[in-house]
């Protein structure tokens, strides 16, 4: 893993530029860092009471921002995040 892979990574889910309301919600459920983001499944993130498919997709968009993609997204170069949620 390169420096700038670890960077992001490290990264506070703030920095997303998500709306507050979001960011607030995903840290009050454990979900700091972009690595925790990263560790949480679809499953996980749409059992949050007030997380549903548009704020899923707006954490899509951001982490896709940053060179995060989920699996199947096409991309020449990506780091793979999606866990499989069947």
């Amino acid at each position: 893993m390169n420096e700038s892979t670890i960077e992001r990574l490290n990264m506070h889910v703030a920095e997303l530029g998500l709306p507050y309301r979001t960011t607030n919600i995903l840290e009050k459920h454990g979900i700091i860092k972009i690595r925790d983001l990263l560790h949480s499944t679809q499953k996980d993130l749409l059992s949050i009471r007030t997380v549903g498919e548009k704020t899923l997709e707006d954490i899509f968009e951001k982490l896709e921002r940053i060179g995060f993609y989920r699996q199947g997204a096409d991309t020449k170069e990506k780091t793979s995040y999606a866990k499989n949620t069947t």
